[in-house]
């Protein structure tokens, strides 16, 4: 019996090493699939659900060495359980920072409608290989897939709320968003999303980097002034030469554009603005 028990404990311990190496490979999170490549059966899966060692998260699919999974394991048993293309829709956006959370089911991109299952919604749509992202080790769908699906499922103020969250973060490519739509016409809310991007387009086309520069631009058009120029500056203004450190002659005319910085000073004001430091002291002169 000791020999018994000590063979059944060396069997043990290389079941647990095969599933370490396997779970470190894949972000600790592997599926009925992974576990049958390492040679490990479902009884012996069972017995390490039991003892706490593994955790059920979707049906097929179990984490390694911990009860409760962070979001990207989440994401990650969800994609596996599903055999999912990507994330999608609001848990895609929650990803890319333009919603802020989504508690319901975790909705995910297939390739063929799987059946369902508690907290995982499939979503069978095709994706092409520059529409998928990756997101710590997540495949995600794009901003401009994402903003079309959330335009389906979300209401006017709540989808312009998006775009705007993805202008702000300095996301928002509009023409990635209309060849987004172009692939898939005729879809609910494109309107919606049509006017949503049209609010910024001229902010995003124009450069207007700053919130107070957008505010000054809609301060304009409520108005109805023309617009101002972005914050670039005329070419001529953007960048003044250098000039020369010697006085100015009056028969030499200055050949200096509008805007640019004088630093000639004459010498004779030169020193009177230094006797007049020296005077005061540099700190300054003294108060009564």
């Amino acid at each position: 019996m000791p020999n018994e028990d000590a063979s059944q404990r060396k069997q043990r311990s290389s079941i647990d090493e095969r599933i370490v190496a396997a779970a470190r490979n894949e972000r600790w999170v592997l599926c009925a699939g992974e576990f049958r490549a390492i040679g490990v059966s479902e009884s012996a899966v069972h017995r390490r659900v039991k003892s706490g060692w593994l955790t059920v998260v979707f049906h097929g699919v179990h984490l390694v060495g911990r009860s409760k999974p962070t979001r990207d394991e989440l994401h990650r048993a969800a994609l596996k359980a599903c055999d999912g293309l990507a994330l999608g829709r609001r848990s895609a956006a929650v990803v890319h920072g333009v919603m802020e959370r989504w508690d319901g089911p975790i909705e995910v991109h297939v390739a063929k409608k799987r059946r369902k299952q508690k907290g995982l919604l499939s979503l069978e749509r095709d994706l092409a290989p520059n529409e998928i992202t990756w997101r710590n080790g997540v495949p995600v769908a794009t901003l401009a897939v994402v903003l079309c699906d959330l335009a389906e499922v979300l209401g006017p103020a709540e989808l312009d709320r998006a775009v705007h969250e993805a202008e702000f973060r300095r996301k928002l490519k509009i023409a990635a968003v209309e060849r987004a739509m172009a692939r898939r016409p005729a879809r609910p809310g494109y309107p919606a999303l049509r006017a949503a991007l049209a609010k910024r387009r001229r902010a995003v086309d124009g450069r207007l980097d700053s919130k107070l520069e957008r505010r000054f631009h809609r301060f304009l058009e409520g108005r109805g002034y023309p617009p101002s120029e972005p914050s670039g500056g005329s070419p001529s203004c953007a960048s003044p030469k250098r000039t020369s450190t010697t006085a100015p002659t009056s028969s030499t005319p200055s050949s200096a554009p509008p805007c640019a910085v004088v630093t000639n000073v004459p010498r004779a004001e030169r020193k009177e603005r230094a006797s007049g430091r020296a005077a005061w002291g540099h700190r300054g002169p003294r108060r009564p």
